[in-house]
């Protein structure tokens, strides 16, 4: 476990800074070696270098604990180009490393500590604190701190809100961390875990990105 959690991040941000056209091609690999061992017997050479392609993929997405990542790639990376992981400040990335440390702790309603576990914006804070910066404790404050940035040019680190909610405190918060993922403490009975920003249910509900870091 510790060794995911120190080098499954890092992975996931080299994924992310590859361009559109890598993907591609390495899915397109992936693809042909799960249809040709189906269909026929490969050479030993060819099918050792497809297999070898394929158990790489594998193993990626379980380090990075996205469950969701391998379907994302057999529908395609999307179409809009981000800016690079490298683009965000060391103080965010930093930040979301710290967050993405404490990935399988607990919920806990206005817990901000490994000890105790985390509520949602308590994570954020946390992660924060570690790197010597005091943000807002609050998720409404969190909703409102920095400056607004564009979904499509959110970079780690960045403060990703939701609208959960009716009333005006029907606000949840999370922890951009590249790749349309997000690091977050969901509800009770839940732990911290990453999800995908662009399923529907989280789309729908985004209401702005905050950047507290220049």
């Amino acid at each position: 476990m510790a060794w995911f959690k120190s080098c499954g991040y890092e992975l996931f941000q080299r994924w992310d800074a590859l361009k559109q056209p890598q993907r591609r091609n390495i899915r397109e690999t992936i693809m042909k070696c799960a249809a040709q061992k189906q269909i026929r017997n490969l050479s030993s050479a060819n099918c050792d270098a497809l297999t070898l392609w394929h158990d790489r993929f594998l193993l990626f997405a379980r380090i990075c604990v996205l469950a969701f990542f391998s379907a994302a790639l057999l529908t395609g990376c999307g179409s809009v180009q981000r800016l690079s992981n490298n683009d965000a400040p060391v103080s965010a990335q930093k930040a979301v490393r710290a967050a993405y440390s404490q990935m399988g702790k607990k919920y806990r309603p206005g817990g901000a500590s490994p000890q105790k576990g985390f509520d949602c914006s308590g994570l954020i804070w946390w992660a924060y604190k570690q790197v010597g910066m005091n943000i807002p404790r609050l998720t409404v404050d969190q909703a409102k701190t920095g400056s607004a940035v564009s979904s499509s040019t959110a970079l780690p680190g960045d403060i990703v809100v939701f609208r959960t909610g009716r009333n005006p405190q029907g606000l949840h918060t999370g922890l951009y961390a590249g790749g349309d993922t997000f690091i977050h403490s969901p509800r009770s009975g839940e732990r911290v875990r990453m999800e995908s920003i662009t399923v529907p249910y989280w789309r729908d509900k985004l209401l702005t990105v905050r950047r507290v870091v220049r």
